[in-house]
């Protein structure tokens, strides 16, 4: 690996290349993962990268972490950015992803302001879709913030560091407060009940809570900001729903939300086969032939077999 060397929140002083890849613009620094633009040394490649600070991690908890990595990136939805490969060397432990165009929703509300609300209810309903996907996985993705979603030229999100959040149970003390702190609203968009709690106690109204800050700061250019003078008065009942103080008072479901933002909007919902391809593609043959995987579980057949009835109009 070349040389690491880090100043302030994660810029690098040196050429750094890793597994082949030359690291470039960084999109996300999450305490000690960090997730840039990256090119092949030798073929020009373009991709996208996660980095895992991982020297000091014992033999078992590296494997832990690999097979967790696995793990997620049989899940694919055309919101969650793809996974292609999870790799392991001395001094980290390295996610090769599909190469992506757009900012970072942080980056978009500093250049230019609060989102328009038509692009705000697109940009949420895309989030919920994508964390829908990971939920009937049986996974949460717990790191969703302003900088963990980009946004490209088209209106559409790619949501970055699914996996990563589990790795807080390995991390040094203090370590996640550190990344908190670097990327300004990721701490607001922690679920209250997650901030003294164990990570093993995670639930999907925890995204949830995640995403309603999400909006609140794409509306008010503050993750917990006033939302009293949004046009659209759908927000005024939708928001306090998604991030109540109480889990059990939030939607009890991404698909829930789906069908309420679609209500509140007057938007029809999709009535193609989406949910059936979704659900399929969330284990390839491959990746279920992994032994580091293991084969999907009943309970995941039985929500496939929901997913199908439902895009059919048969449930």
């Amino acid at each position: 690996m070349g040389q690491i060397d880090r100043i302030g929140n994660g810029v690098l002083s040196a050429e750094r290349i890793v597994g082949g890849y030359r690291l470039l613009s960084p999109l996300v620094d999450d305490g000690w993962a960090s997730t840039h633009h990256a090119c092949h040394t030798v073929v020009d490649r373009q991709i996208t990268i996660t980095v895992i600070a991982a020297e000091h991690l014992a033999e078992q908890a590296r494997s832990q972490i690999i097979n967790r990595l696995r793990r997620s990136a049989v899940v694919h939805h055309p919101h969650l950015i793809r996974m292609h490969d999870v790799e392991d060397d001395e001094q980290s432990i390295f996610v090769t992803m599909e190469p992506v165009d757009g900012n970072t929703l942080a980056d978009c509300v500093s250049d230019d302001g609060p989102i328009p609300e038509d692009l705000v209810y697109t940009i949420i309903r895309q989030l919920a879709q994508a964390m829908d996907c990971i939920h009937r996985a049986g996974m949460f993705h717990h790191r969703v913030c302003p900088r963990s979603v980009l946004l490209n030229a088209d209106g559409d999100v790619k949501v970055l560091n699914f996996g990563i959040a589990f790795i807080d149970s390995f991390a040094p003390k203090g370590a996640c407060q550190s990344a908190a702190t670097i990327n300004g609203d990721a701490r607001d968009c922690i679920a209250p009940e997650l901030r003294f709690d164990s990570p093993s106690n995670r639930i999907i109204q925890d995204d949830m809570f995640a995403i309603g800050r999400v909006a609140q700061f794409l509306l008010t250019g503050n993750s917990t900001g006033d939302i009293s003078n949004c046009i659209d008065s759908a927000w005024h009942g939708l928001l306090p729903r998604m991030v109540a103080q109480s889990p059990s008072h939030r939607f009890a479901s991404m698909a829930q939300l789906i069908e309420q933002l679609d209500i509140d909007f007057g938007r029809q919902p999709s009535t193609d086969a989406a949910p059936l391809k979704e659900a399929v593609s969330i284990y390839s043959a491959d990746s279920a032939a992994d032994p580091a995987i293991g084969p999907p579980s009943a309970s995941f057949w039985r929500n496939v077999g929901k997913r199908c009835l439902k895009a059919f109009g048969m449930l």
